[in-house]
């Protein structure tokens, strides 16, 4: 049976999961239901340009297997209802490592987060949309996954790596473990109309929106958890070292934003913090750092030694956020399929873990989480969502309210 070699980065995804569900999940509302068989025969081309969907992961040696007979029919089901369940569905990697569920016109992806981050869940999102239509997919590059040249001659020590894992300070708890646990999902949306004047605004304050994002959710800690010393790590796309040469695979870094919010400083005052911030992190080649550490001692020792170490590091800070970006509504059409919205969701945190991940379609922001959690935690998830949503709104100076979207 053929078999593919896991990275390091794949297989700390897998050392995660007593933390967190390692998927990344999408849903899709098209104008009309897909077709069922058509998809099916994307899905078969997309595996033959990217095998490692018809693989399962084999712990004992950190690899990915191919599964004996495979069809893409496999990796495709149909439902009869949808809804939150559906963007919870864990996959046994040692059995599958993604599956597409489709249900009316709602189509729902979840992937294995030891095959790729978010930006490799949207190149096979994209791609799987292309052979459904019919148009021209170049996937060169989807199975160069030996990230190793990434790494090589980069100096760092393990106290670089904490120091950019943590940062100088730790986030309060969102939620509390509790013995009513059950998961969640939770959503808000700010519409395309204010956005377009936070990007405007965060434009002329020579600031990213990314920098909004992690200025709102700074706030909002501040005012509902009390902190005045924020750290918020963020993820960091290392491809900008690859040249555009790497494939589908894990390549994030961490960043982290270490500021002091003071209780009466405005939403400006603290976007100048984060926005400096961030140049000084992006300058500083901090989010490859630890990842160059991983690789080295994974390459310089056997996987026994090395799980021995770092089996029962979390590299998952308590309070988490990430950006999956903008999700492209042409590249998402299915034929002459439409989507007509569409949100990326990053895996369950089992409590007291927590992130926060934000995708934009058509212009709209859709801020979510997957928590497992209390009653009281949920409460308190919701708040703090509600409160990013909120804080990134009063920004863009429009009296609309944000919208609450949790149903397709």
């Amino acid at each position: 049976m053929k078999t593919y070699p896991a990275q390091p980065l794949d297989l700390m995804q897998y050392v995660n999961t007593k933390f967190h569900e390692p998927f990344i999940h999408e849903k899709i509302e098209y104008a009309a239901p897909p077709e069922p068989d058509r998809l099916i025969g994307a899905v078969g081309r997309l595996a033959d340009a990217f095998p490692l969907i018809r693989c399962r992961y084999r712990e004992s040696d950190n690899t990915f297997e191919e599964v004996e007979n495979f069809r893409a029919a496999q990796l495709v089901v149909r439902m009869e209802q949808g809804g939150d369940a559906l963007l919870m569905r864990s996959l046994d990697p040692a059995q599958k490592l993604i599956e597409f569920a489709l249900c009316k016109n709602v189509l729902y992806v979840t992937a294995s987060h030891l095959i790729c981050d978010g930006n490799g869940f949207k190149t096979l999102l994209y791609a799987l949309c292309g052979y459904y239509g019919g148009r021209e997919v170049d996937g060169a590059n989807f199975m160069n996954r030996d990230f190793s040249a990434l790494f090589g001659g980069r100096k760092t020590s393990m106290f670089r790596m904490l120091a950019s894992m943590l940062g100088g300070y730790k986030n309060r708890q969102i939620y509390e473990r509790a013995q009513d646990e059950r998961a969640y999902v939770i959503e808000r949306t700010v519409d395309g109309g204010r956005m377009a004047s936070v990007h405007a605004k965060a434009k002329a304050q020579n600031a990213a929106l990314n920098d909004v994002l992690m200025t709102a959710y700074a706030r909002a800690q501040r005012k509902l958890c009390g902190q005045h010393k924020v750290n918020i790590p963020c993820t960091s796309d290392l491809r900008k070292y690859a040249g555009g040469r790497a494939g589908i695979g894990n390549l994030t870094g961490s960043l982290c934003i270490n500021i002091r919010v003071g209780a009466e400083e405005d939403f400006s005052a603290t976007l100048k913090k984060v926005s400096r911030a961030m140049r000084r992190q992006k300058s500083s080649g901090n989010d490859i750092a630890g990842p160059t550490l991983l690789v080295k001692k994974y390459q310089s020792t056997s996987l026994e030694k090395f799980l021995k170490l770092y089996g029962g590091m979390n590299t998952s800070p308590y309070a988490d956020y990430t950006n999956l970006g903008v999700l492209d509504e042409e590249k998402l059409m299915l034929g002459e399929l439409h989507a007509i919205n569409a949100v990326g969701y990053a895996g369950l945190q089992k409590a007291p873990y927590f992130m926060l991940a934000a995708s934009t379609f058509r212009g709209a922001l859709t801020l979510s989480a997957i928590v497992q959690c209390g009653t009281g935690g949920r409460v308190r998830a919701e708040a703090l969502i509600a409160e990013v949503a909120d804080q990134i709104g009063a920004f863009s100076g429009r009296s609309d309210t944000v919208r609450d979207r949790r149903k397709v």
